[in-house]
């Protein structure tokens, strides 16, 4: 059974797609009462051939995107849209909130796995870029697998500069080439890291905002002329410790990329600080999800 078979029969059975992901014989809901997926409708749906994978902590993460979304606005009917898919369990669960969003919307998505080299090792590689594939496939999105032929690590040798930095833009300029509005999956965890980065490095705090609009600019590092550009964080009030949890509810796959400069290395500041943040939880005496509420709570406080 394909999408459009079970959106089909969806639709015979009264089942409102718009509050469900729908993939190939299968459901993922994410508001089962707006849905109104009922017993006798889930047994219906079974004997039709349509699983319903019930995920508690997807329907958590639903509602807070909803917010975010409706709040800032972060999309506009049929406008194309690129999002980042690394395969990770973020992007995983920004892919698996996008597909209803773009049915309700008619966007036109473009899932974009950027390709990171190291030291002329590729980080995704075949592996990744398959389970990329697969989820973006799955979702009824196009796929595209980029390869820059620039080297991060010795583009960050040469320039005496941050990785993550070089990468950072590196992807940026990729995923640029596709649409002018670009779909990261950057959790509150990400929101809550930059702004104490910032802050250790006597920058201020810098704050990732549902919606970014950025103006031209080129880079010293990387040879592209950056065009104007609007990028969406929708998952920027959910903590990772949901997201964590959804490859396990849902049963779908997730690609973890061996990177060193990735924050459960701790190597770089981003990542201290990142593990800073589970020893303060720890100190303080209450879980890591409150602990970013309250510290998103006094940088609102702060910058608003």
């Amino acid at each position: 059974m394909d999408r459009d078979e079970t959106l089909r029969v969806l639709d015979d059975l009264g089942v409102d797609a718009r509050y469900v992901t729908v993939t190939p014989g299968k459901i993922y809901p994410l508001n089962p009462r707006r849905a109104k997926l009922t017993s006798s409708r889930i047994e219906e749906l079974k004997a039709e051939g349509v699983k319903v994978v019930r995920s508690k902590v997807l329907e958590k993460i639903s509602s807070r995107v909803h917010s975010t979304v409706t709040e800032h606005g972060l999309f506009q009917p049929k406008e194309r849209v690129v999002l980042g898919l690394s395969g990770g369990k973020d992007s995983l669960t920004c892919a698996l909130i996008m597909e209803p969003l773009s049915r309700r919307l008619g966007l036109e998505v473009k899932a974009v796995l950027v390709e990171t080299r190291l030291q002329g090792e590729p980080v995704w590689g075949e592996e990744g870029s398959k389970i990329c594939r697969d989820i973006a496939d799955a979702l009824g999105f196009d796929f595209e697998y980029v390869k820059p032929e620039e080297d991060v690590g010795e583009l960050a040798e040469e320039n005496d500069e941050s990785p993550c930095l070089i990468c950072s833009l590196l992807r940026r300029r990729e995923l640029r080439r596709f649409a002018p509005k670009i779909v990261l999956g950057h959790t509150l965890d990400d929101l809550v890291t930059t702004a104490l980065v910032s802050a250790v490095k006597g920058e201020g705090f810098d704050v990732l905002s549902p919606v970014d609009e950025l103006e031209g600019m080129r880079s010293d590092y990387v040879d592209f002329d950056f065009p104007p550009t609007t990028v969406v964080r929708p998952l920027l009030r959910v903590p990772e410790v949901w997201t964590e949890r959804v490859p396990e509810e849902t049963g779908l796959p997730v690609f973890e990329a061996d990177c060193p400069y990735s924050k459960r290395y701790a190597t770089t500041l981003r990542g201290r600080v990142h593990h800073a943040l589970e020893w303060m939880a720890l100190e303080v005496g209450i879980d890591r999800e409150e602990l970013l509420d309250r510290f998103h709570a006094s940088l609102e406080k702060g910058t608003g």
